[in-house]
């Protein structure tokens, strides 16, 4: 036990570093859109579509690359997929112009889903699933979208105070950032088998999500010029989720009153 658990620290250490990275780098294009938009003399909007593709690929490819690798041994997949990521991120670093810097976004994207339902689903699954007991999922989700609505709300009004926007920063990220793990947890705990597809899928969903909120902010920030209604636009979509939770949420009380009845 001494020899493997080191072991096994260090293949999950490296499993969080390889995560971190990927998912670095799928959100941080969005705070850098304004310098891309400036290097490649495009407007803000068309250098969304940067997001879009990325998601766009993910969303496509991920159940594909996953049901092909879930085949295969892990090690040399993964190791296969991380060289995929690096090669194409230096083809980003390296692009002399924005068609060449879509296409190594888009390469990019076509490892994270397969990587990510081996690392971010499983880890997050196993560690939220500890923390939220799953008849309480639906009703935690609950909670945290009506939080990210009312940050989403008022982010515009108190970004013009520094401790405030720090403050309010820290509220979206969690709420922002509290769902998908939650949402995971639920996915899987669902599924009686293939926990892996699962996984993929579910990532596959969320960067469909991400491929439309890129979509839609383009259009708004195209049409109104103003950052202060993407915020709007984001406390809508949310408010979007929110009625779709709550119909889950009372059509899971519903089987589960009936059960109770008919078992009694």
């Amino acid at each position: 036990m001494s020899i493997k658990n080191p072991s096994v620290k260090f293949i999950i250490f490296v499993l969080m570093i390889c995560t971190f990275s990927i998912g670095y780098t799928e959100y941080a294009v969005m705070g850098i859109l304004t310098s891309i938009a400036n290097d490649f003399h495009i407007q803000v909007s068309s250098a969304g579509l940067l997001v879009t593709a990325y998601a766009a690929s993910v969303c496509l490819t991920g159940p594909i690359v996953t049901i092909i690798a879930v085949k295969l041994p892990r090690k040399p997949v993964l190791l296969g997929l991380m060289a995929i990521f690096i090669l194409s991120n230096l083809m980003s670093a390296l692009a002399p112009n924005f068609a060449v810097l879509a296409v190594s976004r888009i390469l990019s994207a076509s490892i994270h889903g397969a990587f990510f339902a081996y690392g971010l689903g499983g880890v997050a699954g196993n560690f939220f699933a500890g923390k939220v007991p799953l008849p309480l999922l639906t009703r935690t989700m609950i909670g945290v979208m009506i939080g990210l609505i009312g940050v989403l709300a008022v982010f515009p009004y108190i970004a013009i105070y520094p401790a405030a926007a720090i403050v309010g920063t820290f509220l979206f990220g969690a709420c922002a950032f509290g769902t998908p793990p939650l949402l995971q947890t639920k996915v899987i705990s669902s599924s009686e088998g293939g926990t892996t597809i699962a996984a993929a899928v579910s990532v596959s969903a969320f960067n469909l999500a991400n491929a439309l909120g890129a979509w839609i902010g383009g259009m708004i920030l195209s049409g109104t010029g103003s950052y202060s209604w993407l915020f709007a636009g984001g406390a809508l979509m949310t408010a979007c989720g929110l009625v779709l939770s709550t119909f889950v949420h009372v059509s899971e009380k519903k089987s589960v009153y009936e059960y109770q009845v008919n078992k009694g």
